[in-house]
């Protein structure tokens, strides 16, 4: 495997080339972040072309799966909001394209019939296990660049980089 010629070189000789020019700019910090979102981008690319087979977003997958892992196989339209980092109108959206797509239906509780939940249907098991199997083989493929040990070890570096980004939130 080449890790020398990649999609990366030309964004990283620019950030080199900068960094010639101010001795201030934080090279290596600017590389690890740079890297990190063009790693992003291109997983998600490779996520999507799998879903545009069949007309969803990564979003309505993810969703379809949050909801799925519920032992009820059902969750609050608030809760799948705030786990998917969405805000209530955007999750409303995603609601109204699995309802109208048959996946999931909204389920009223008999106790509050203002308590609304999200139900998966079979209709939505049934589409959600045609498409797994192929997003699930395409993380594995790109994940096992590392082996298993090297997962282990970028997951704590993920997890303490992300725990600092997390305090500079609770500083503003």
């Amino acid at each position: 495997m080449n890790l020398t010629n990649t999609s990366f070189n030309s964004i990283e000789e620019r950030i080199r080339e900068y960094a010639k020019r101010d001795s201030s700019y934080p090279l290596q910090a600017m590389l690890m972040y740079r890297m990190h979102v063009h790693i992003h981008q291109k997983i998600q690319d490779a996520r999507n072309r799998i879903l545009k087979e069949y007309n969803i977003t990564e979003t309505i997958f993810i969703a379809l799966i949050i909801i799925d892992s519920k032992i009820e196989k059902m969750i609050q339209p608030s809760l799948l909001s705030e786990i998917l980092g969405l805000s209530k109108t955007s999750a409303t959206r995603i609601a109204d394209e699995l309802v109208k797509n048959k996946w999931v239906e909204r389920y009223y509780t008999k106790e509050d019939r203002r308590c609304i939940f999200l139900k998966i249907t079979p209709h939505g098991l049934e589409f959600l296990e045609r498409i797994r199997p192929k997003q699930f083989e395409n993380l594995v493929t790109i994940c096992s660049a590392l082996d298993e040990n090297e997962q282990i070890i970028f997951e704590k570096l993920s997890r303490k980089i992300l725990a600092k980004v997390e305090s500079l939130e609770n500083q503003e």
